[in-house]
């Protein structure tokens, strides 16, 4: 049988200081997404965004490398562009997101359930050129698995399914859009922390990782 995983997250702004020694922090490694910008990228970007891998419109280097944990790597098989879907779609005003939906879908067995997920607000976020590589970073609420106490490509994700709704954080790198604003070999970090505390400061831990260089 094939199970369908999905883990889908609104996107939320920067609150009060976390203490990253209280917290465990699982992983998603997302490579060489496709990407569609409304406009121009700059810092001061007004317009959307949307970060993409779907049956649609797919694109054959698209892979999740690994999962990690505490920054280890889970030497998972990781999925094909075909065994996975997401969309990352951001809405920016001057820089700073104010909306946002992410949605993440995993073909691993055989039965299929479903989770459905509406945009939420987000209050802050930023978008940083780095020597003409674009990066954004933001945060996430309310992430919630459909199978909250079962495997996420062979690991076990039940301290983080067990906590709904999760919190963290994500970071987009290496953003190299053209005349379009397309870009089809963006990277994305998906982060999720349990326990979840109140305020996660999660847009600061977020875009430590912005000065990152594409893979």
């Amino acid at each position: 049988m094939q199970m369908r995983i999905y883990l889908a997250a609104g996107l939320l702004g920067a609150g009060a200081p976390l203490a990253l020694a209280d917290v465990t922090t699982l992983e998603i490694d997302v490579n060489a997404l496709s990407a569609q910008a409304s406009g121009p990228l700059s810092e001061d970007f007004t317009g959307t965004l949307q970060l993409f891998n779907t049956a649609q419109n797919t694109d054959a280097n698209a892979q999740i490398l690994d999962l990690l944990i505490d920054g280890a790597r889970q030497n998972t098989p990781g999925a094909s562009n075909d065994e996975f879907s997401l969309t990352l779609d951001l809405t920016f005003d001057s820089g700073s997101i104010t909306d946002g939906l992410l949605s993440l879908q995993i073909d691993q067995d055989a039965s299929e359930n479903t989770y459905i997920a509406l945009p939420l607000p987000v209050t802050d976020g930023s978008i940083i050129d780095i020597g003409g590589n674009f990066a954004v970073g933001g945060q996430t609420f309310d992430g919630t698995f459909n199978d909250a106490l079962g495997t996420l490509l062979g690991v076990d994700i039940s301290p983080w399914g067990s906590a709904e709704p999760v919190e963290g954080h994500f970071a987009i790198l290496g953003l190299q859009p053209d005349g379009q604003g397309f870009d089809s070999n963006a990277d994305l970090d998906i982060f999720m922390v349990t326990p979840a505390p109140s305020g996660l400061a999660a847009l600061g831990m977020g875009m430590m990782l912005l000065s990152r260089r594409r893979r």
